[in-house]
Parts: C-alpha cells; structure tokens; sequence
C-alpha cells in the first residue's frame, strides 16, 4: 500500500491567519449587507455595485478559506481551489455589466440622478429648477441676479 503524499507546507494556515481569515470574511459580509440595505432604500446603483463587490469578495475569501481546508485534509489541491475566483470573477462581470446597462439607458432617456425604478431604464425626469427672480439690489459683472 502506498503512503498517502506529505502535506503541502504552503497550504498550512497559522491559527492567527485562519482567524484573520474568518474575520475578514464575517466583517466583509456584515459591511456589504448594511450598504446592500442603504442601496436599496436610498436607490443608488454605486452603493449597490460597491455592495456587490464587498460581498463577492466576502464569498471569495469563504471559498478560499474553504479550499485550504479541503486542501489540506487531501495533501493537494484540486479543482476546488479554483471554484471561488471563478464564481467572483463571473458575478463581477455580471453586476458590472447590468450597472453598464442600466447607466447607458439613464442617459439615453435624458434624466439625471439615480431614482425611478431599477434596471428598467425609466428614470422620472428632474424638475427643472425655478427660475430666479432678478433683484434690482445685486447683480454680478454678467448683469443677471445673484440671488
């Protein structure tokens, strides 16, 4: 019977380098879901992009974490190792892609700002701003009011 092949020594994590590791993934997960909750409510497609990518990250490091261990136990690496950036790097592009669309529609209606309702292009138009009234007291160099 073969002996089974001697570990890895770079696949070996110090106890404070898997404890870093699981805090960062436990605060990266906690700090994307509060700004996933402040992007839907405020209904900002950059807090919701940086939202998405915090949390792609926060899974990155779950899966790391994950195909260490996995690792670890089996002496090698396998196809796992590879798992978690290739899901990160495939929901990168797909959230920078449907931000990409939904920017280019906002511009192609015409409206300004981040409201109206998400991933359908239809933003409601801003209302123009009232018209100021010329003061006879103040004017600047151009003769318009600056008040």
């Amino acid at each position: 019977m073969a002996d089974p092949p001697p570990p890895d020594q770079s696949l070996k994590l110090t106890k404070r380098e898997e404890y870093t590791l699981g805090f960062t993934t436990i605060a990266f997960m906690a700090f994307s879901v509060i700004e996933m909750i402040y992007a839907f409510s405020s209904n900002s497609m950059a807090l919701l992009g940086d939202a998405v990518a915090m949390m792609v990250d926060a899974c990155t490091y779950m899966f790391n974490g994950c195909a260490i261990r996995r690792a670890r136990q089996q002496g090698k690496e396998d196809k796992w190792a590879v798992l978690g950036p290739v899901i990160s790097t495939s929901v990168l592009i797909g959230a920078m892609i449907y931000i990409f669309y939904d920017a280019v529609s906002t511009l192609a209606s015409g409206a300004s700002g981040d409201g109206g309702a998400r991933g359908t292009g239809s933003r409601s138009p801003r209302r123009p701003a009232a018209t100021p009234r010329p003061s006879p007291r103040c004017y600047c160099a151009c003769g318009r009011s600056s008040w």
